[in-house]
């Protein structure tokens, strides 16, 4: 769900706007979503009214997905409180207000952004929030950027890399460990090219000698087949515009995203990670897990002692492996 002061100042910007020609950007955007950002460098937001249909279609869905990534940092990561923020290829600002919705600690933001139109949008909609949003320092810059940009304990990469060929994606991931004193997230779709995407910057960032924090309870190689890929949901509520534009008929949607979370200091990784929805029967339930030993299928039976903590169990989440196998 949006902030409430977010969802209002949204509303304001798109309130009197032409709604047939939002709604047609708005399914190309779906479109180009869809086609994982393509493989060419061509902008995903393309005009003024790509830049509306974005914040009122896409905006809530990336910034629940950010949402999400950062509170498993904060989980796997109880001692990190974020004081300063880097926020690379900000859009809108979604990667900003879903930290600053998990780190209250947060009071400098950096965001950099290519797009004018959006750059614009994104610092009036933080107008909304609380004092440290309305303070963030915004930049009009190309990634990767040329420019020392400084020292962050947070920096964000929120759905850029398939804007981005190979060569700027190497650099961009240079950049943003280089500015990175503390812990790294990046987000992509939950999509086959998205996850292509973010197992590169997993390899870039393991060499580096960065600490694995989520999702990955290993820092050996990734062991999904190429026919596969990690991803996870988080459900989206729609506003009322977002319905709209759409022409959809649901209160919500889920948005599936893959991500990948480093840091500069040694952290404990999840025991697991439960990488699909769980299979529950009257008498077991079963899951699929990734493990430091690889992909495993465990059943948990009603008499385990693991029983209410399965039941409790959601897709994402980290789990202590049962020792039997199916």
């Amino acid at each position: 769900m949006l902030p409430p002061a977010l969802r209002v100042a949204l509303e304001r910007e798109l309130t009197g706007t032409d709604q047939k020609r939002l709604a047609t950007a708005a399914s190309g955007l779906s479109e180009r979503y869809r086609e994982g950002h393509s493989r060419t460098t061509a902008p995903f937001v393309q005009n003024a009214a790509d830049v509306l249909a974005y914040a009122a279609t896409r905006m809530p869905a990336t910034l629940g997905a950010l949402k999400a990534a950062c509170s498993e940092i904060a989980q796997r990561q109880p001692n990190f409180k974020p004081q300063t923020q880097l926020d690379l290829g900000a859009g809108t600002g979604a990667a900003t207000w879903a930290a600053s919705l998990v780190w209250p600690t947060l009071q400098q933001h950096h965001l950099l952004e290519r797009e004018s139109t959006m750059l614009q949008l994104g610092q009036r909609l933080m107008q909304a929030g609380p004092s440290s949003l309305q303070k963030a320092a915004w930049q009009q810059a190309n990634l990767p950027n040329s420019s020392n940009v400084g020292s962050y304990d947070l920096v964000t990469i929120g759905y850029v890399l398939g804007e981005l060929n190979a060569t700027q994606r190497q650099q961009l991931f240079a950049q943003a460990w280089q500015a990175t004193s503390g812990s790294l997230l990046i987000v992509e779709p939950g999509t086959p090219r998205g996850f292509e995407l973010i197992l590169a910057a997993r390899e870039f960032l393991l060499g580096q000698q960065a600490h694995l924090i989520a999702p990955c309870p290993h820092q050996t190689t990734c062991p999904m087949q190429t026919n596969d890929w990690c991803h996870f949901a988080t459900r989206i509520e729609r506003t009322r515009f977002h319905r709209s534009l759409k022409g959809a008929e649901l209160g919500y949607e889920d948005e599936k995203w893959s991500y990948i979370a480093v840091s500069r200091q040694p952290t404990q990784p999840a025991p697991a990670r439960i990488i699909r929805h769980p299979f529950q029967q009257p008498q077991r339930i079963q899951l699929q897990l990734c493990t430091p030993q690889g992909l495993i299928n465990t059943t948990i039976n009603k008499r385990d002692a693991q029983w209410k903590a399965a039941r409790k169990a959601e897709w994402g989440d980290s789990f202590e492996p049962h020792l039997a196998q199916d």
